[in-house]
């Protein structure tokens, strides 16, 4: 016998609302050992390391590079498994030492960089300004440029940045973000 729309429809319907009740009857009569089962997934693991302080010192680094040390600042980066930073920095022996003193007991390892989160900022600031068409800018951790995404032809972005801002962009070309 040949069902109606509306028949197939119903009784989809009635189906899908049995297997929803079959599934909270089932969560909700469970036994107390899958009570104990489930009580056990949703326990977090023992954490790793004390990335509360990891965390600590990386705002206060990254404070203090965004302001005062600007000048010198590239970036910081928390290695919450290993209990360190990484700090890139133009360096300075009065900059250095003053992370040093941030990090509050955290080891860190400051790395040398070629530009500063300020440089880095007024080249993207130039680039902006001089109307070359891009999807994203991001600038390097390392502070050793920009990578520069475009949708149309890298080739041609780039010449333009070479004669802007020679050797600090690499461009790419790639579908807009979110794609």
């Amino acid at each position: 016998m040949r069902r109606s729309k509306g028949q197939r429809w119903s009784s989809t319907l009635f189906a899908l609302t049995a297997a929803a009740g079959a599934l909270v009857f089932l969560h909700s009569a469970s036994s107390s050992a899958a009570g104990d089962t489930l009580a056990a997934m949703d326990r977090s693991p023992a954490p790793i390391s004390d990335s509360g302080a990891v965390s600590t010192a990386a705002d206060a680094v990254k404070s203090y590079g965004a302001e005062a040390g600007s000048t010198w600042f590239t970036s910081v980066v928390a290695d919450h498994i290993g209990n360190s930073l990484t700090v890139y920095r133009v360096p300075n022996p009065g900059f250095d030492a003053h992370v040093r003193a941030l990090s509050r007991g955290v080891p860190v390892t400051l790395r040398a960089a070629v530009h500063s989160r300020q440089e880095l900022e007024a080249a993207m600031h130039a680039i902006d300004v001089a109307d070359i068409r891009f999807v994203a800018i991001f600038p390097r951790t390392d502070g050793s440029g920009l990578d520069v995404l475009v949708s149309g032809s890298a080739a041609s972005t780039q010449a333009e940045l070479d004669e802007l801002l020679p050797g600090l962009t690499t461009v790419r070309s790639g579908p807009p973000l979110g794609l």
